[in-house]
């Protein structure tokens, strides 16, 4: 017999699956139907919460359309009219502001990895941190 929810083979006895903790299998299940039921809310529960995990990890990234600009004028090309000379360059801005999109995802990508293992119990694995 074979978990309806991940596919884990598992034994006829048992009330629940080991791999993925759906409940309600095996002889001891009264009615199939409530089983079959369970899993499909399941399933929608995880839906709803991985959408709104989703829109979450979107919003976050909202504040990159603010930082990104403000640092990018901090280090352009200026000039100043108490030395009378220009200041900065507009690589450097560009680096500088390369550099904030890079560190603000990663901090992201922390953030999900942890709260995936916190909340969900997800283990994280090295790919998620590295492949965007």
């Amino acid at each position: 017999m074979f978990c309806t929810n991940c596919g884990n083979k598992i034994d006829i006895n048992e009330k629940f699956c080991t791999n993925c903790g759906l409940e309600g299998l095996g002889i001891n299940n009264k009615n199939p139907q409530t089983a079959r039921e369970t899993a499909i809310s399941v399933k929608k529960d995880e839906k709803l919460y991985h959408r709104l995990g989703v829109v979450i990890y979107v919003i976050a990234h909202l504040p990159l359309l603010v930082i990104v600009p403000v640092v990018w004028s901090e280090n352009a090309r200026y000039y100043s009219s108490y030395t009378k000379t220009y200041s900065g360059s507009d690589f450097e801005a560009f680096l500088y502001s390369v550099l904030t999109i890079i560190i603000c995802l990663l901090v992201l990508r922390l953030i999900k990895m942890a709260t995936k293992y916190i909340v969900i119990g997800i283990k994280p694995k090295m790919r998620d941190l590295i492949f965007f």
